[in-house]
């Protein structure tokens, strides 16, 4: 392969590789097209001119190939093209670049789905000491890079930690936006888990309710995000021996689920789930489970 074909396969890809990420048919084409997008990277490091300017679409490729990878759910792939991007870039772009905190968000996001929490966090805090640099503490990007944070912090179990990034993030949605918002919203449901996992349920049950309110008066009642704020709630309720309660909002969580996503889904069959223990816990038994769930399917009246 000579370096002109070289250049013009990177330019008709970088073209090529153009998605609505989680689409059926954009992660078909992907699945179609990476193995010649591959080919090509691994050709221009053989090659040793990879470091080469101007490679503009070669990066293109690179971060194409991580996003794709990414959401194909094969996150060490996803990670080596990110991290191939970065290297292109690293020296042609200023210490705080906006697209080197997009490459730095890139690497942390291919982390976390990798599990490798430390080196994700890592990764997000650079991304954020960018933001703060660029657009300030106050500003909106700086609230994702906070919540972005704290979800880490989270699931690495600092939850002191992931309590105070959601509240800088709350602050500045809430300063920005009102109260009334899907990413205030979001931030309560946050808060919400980081009582739950420390069994702190009533704390918890306060922020999930606060969720709901503003999903039911942003997205709507018949929306899959507030069903699962529903179901959220029905399992807090749960946790704390109220069985009847935990029913009530299990309910309003599948008929949204099954409307939504049909019977044969895991999402439904989970919220299912949850229902049939709540449901054995008020009756001692789940031999009428199916049918008390064809009846709230059908006429959706309340049972309880």
């Amino acid at each position: 392969m000579k370096n002109t074909w070289l250049n013009l396969c990177i330019d008709i890809m970088g073209e090529t590789l153009n998605y609505n990420w989680g689409d059926k048919a954009s992660m078909t084409n992907f699945r179609v097209l990476s193995t010649h997008a591959t080919a090509i990277v691994n050709y221009a490091y053989t090659q040793n001119i990879h470091n080469m300017t101007p490679y503009d679409n070669l990066i293109l490729i690179c971060n194409t190939l991580g996003y794709g990878y990414r959401y194909d759910g094969d996150y060490l792939s996803s990670l080596t093209y990110f991290q191939k991007a970065l290297s292109l870039q690293q020296n042609s772009i200023g210490k705080y670049s906006l697209y080197r905190a997009t490459l730095y968000y890139n690497i942390a996001w291919a982390y976390d789905g990798l599990l490798e929490y430390d080196l994700s966090l890592k990764w997000y805090l650079k991304d954020l000491d960018i933001c703060e640099a660029v657009f300030g503490r106050e500003s909106i990007n700086t609230a994702y890079a906070y919540n972005n944070t704290g979800i880490i912090y989270m699931k690495n179990n600092n939850f002191r930690k992931a309590y105070d990034y959601y509240k800088k993030a709350l602050y500045i949605f809430r300063m920005h936006y009102g109260e009334v918002h899907p990413d205030v919203a979001a931030i309560y449901n946050n808060l919400a888990e980081v009582f739950a996992r420390q069994q702190l349920y009533t704390q918890a049950i306060y922020w999930q309710k606060k969720d709901i309110r503003i999903c039911e008066q942003t997205i709507g009642t018949n929306h899959p995000d507030t069903a699962t704020s529903y179901n959220n709630l029905g399992l807090l309720y749960y946790e704390t021996h109220d069985p009847q309660n935990a029913l009530i909002w299990y309910k309003k969580a599948i008929i949204i689920k099954y409307q939504y996503f049909g019977e044969n889904s895991q999402i439904y069959i989970n919220a299912k789930r949850n229902a049939r223990l709540a449901f054995f816990e008020i009756n001692c038994s789940d031999a009428d489970f199916d049918d008390w769930i064809q009846t709230i399917l059908t006429d959706k009246t309340e049972i309880y």
